[in-house]
């Protein structure tokens, strides 16, 4: 059932009349009103979230401390990148190289060590209402989104997860229509990917649809007057999507990576040991195709408590490594990375001293995220941690990328949705876009 309420002028002037809010001045009723207008998401603007679950370190990927003692310098050394002065994991080569199509936020950090809770944290920017809190309290970025791009591209589903939904995805009180289309499977599990939800077979025709289309239609009418909870407001709406997107195969065909020519498929590694690259592609078509917001959630996990550096040499970081900046290449190329963000980031960093296992834990206090498109300027990094990685000089906070990320898609922050109790609760209440990124 869906019972997200918009906070319209009209709610915002009555309920400031309830709350006794008639006794501000003009222009801070004028400031009120204004925090509830909705902006219209930009043209063609979506975000790609690469999802490094577990927690990647930020010591052995984009925040080397190559001269710290052994104890929290880590497994590996520091490269330079081709922009003078920013020097990044010795196994992030091929990133290394377009550095100057990216950058890196360092000194971000939050206070929760959980990882359900920190998954909360990265996807909303609110903090998690209970420890170890498996469910959301306020919505994903996605599902915002989501809401935000109703009925602007039937074609396609505009949030969408690979594979599945996690703790910190879902619309909460933005009603189940927002929660992400999941693909379930995944491109880098299988050589012959292909989702058939969208694909049309010899015994369901479009005529078919056509005539179940129509009966479901006449059911809704008959049953709309009987059912007061906008249950069946939601049934409409999904019937009606998906009879859109199984008629016009544009989403089909979206998820059909294997269609991309010989020099792309090598460009994202489908030719080698390393299948990441795969579910970067099918990213990168699905925001071609129209979907607004893209999370993958990598098929390795970065919660590297022993021996990580085996676990982080041998796959997570050249999987990495080929993914991301294959991503970044070809959205370049194809002229889309102005219009496309892409951050990489995970729940929390990693404890800057190596632990007696050879790994690292939990550390909320200190992590990074690489950021690329959009309107930044790419080659530079903001923020800063101290020499052993431990606790930011210059932080940021998961509230100013996700500040970031709705500017680029033009979504106002401080736009507020009624919750499930009745109060409005703006999309983001902290946080501040980095505008030396920009």
């Amino acid at each position: 059932m869906k019972t997200c309420k918009t906070y319209s002028r009209r709610n915002a002037l009555k309920m400031g009349a309830i709350a006794g809010f008639g006794s501000l001045s003009l222009p801070a009723l004028l400031e009120l009103e204004a925090s509830t207008k909705k902006s219209n998401l930009k043209r063609n603007k979506s975000v790609i979230i690469i999802w490094m679950q577990g927690g990647p370190s930020h010591h052995e990927t984009f925040d080397p401390k190559p001269y710290a003692i052994d104890a929290y310098k880590g497994h590996f050394d520091a490269i330079p990148t081709n922009v003078d002065g920013i020097r990044i994991s010795d196994h992030l080569n091929k990133s290394a190289k377009i550095m100057d199509k990216w950058n890196i936020v360092r000194g971000l950090h939050h206070n929760n060590n959980s990882h359900a809770s920190a998954y909360n944290i990265m996807y909303t920017g609110y903090k998690a209402g209970t420890p170890g809190q498996t469910q959301n309290s306020y919505p994903s970025i996605g599902s915002v989104v989501s809401e935000h791009a109703k009925r602007e591209n039937p074609q396609v589903p505009p949030y969408v997860t690979i594979p599945t939904h996690n703790p910190g995805t879902r619309p909460v009180y933005l009603g189940q229509d927002n929660d992400p289309y999941q693909t379930r499977s995944r491109p880098s599990s299988s050589t012959a990917y292909k989702d058939t939800n969208f694909t049309l077979t010899d015994s369901l025709t479009i005529n078919r649809l056509d005539n179940r289309n129509s009966l479901l239609d006449g059911f809704d009418r008959m049953n709309a007057s009987l059912d007061k909870s906008g249950t069946m407001n939601a049934i409409d709406e999904f019937t009606g999507r998906a009879y859109d997107m199984l008629s016009a195969g544009k989403a089909a065909k979206a998820f059909d990576v294997e269609s991309e020519p010989e020099h792309i498929k090598q460009l994202y590694g489908f030719d080698g040991n390393f299948k990441f690259g795969r579910d970067a592609l099918l990213a990168r078509r699905l925001v071609e195709s129209g979907v607004r917001l893209v999370s993958i959630t990598t098929p390795f996990g970065w919660d590297t408590h022993s021996n990580s550096g085996k676990s982080m040499s041998e796959r997570n970081l050249p999987e990495l490594d080929l993914a991301w900046s294959s991503l970044i290449t070809d959205l370049d190329q194809r002229g889309m990375l102005k219009d496309t963000m892409v951050i990489a980031w995970g729940e929390f960093g990693r404890t800057p001293k190596v632990n007696v296992s050879s790994g690292r834990d939990h550390w909320a206090n200190c992590m990074t995220c690489a950021i690329a498109g959009g309107d930044t300027k790419g080659g530079c990094f903001v923020g800063e941690s101290d020499k052993t990685g431990s606790y930011p000089i210059k932080g940021y906070t998961p509230a100013d990328v996700l500040q970031t990320a709705y500017s680029h898609l033009g979504i106002n922050s401080e736009y507020s949705y009624v919750d499930h109790s009745g109060r409005p609760i703006p999309i983001l209440n902290q946080g501040k876009v980095i505008e030396d990124l920009l």
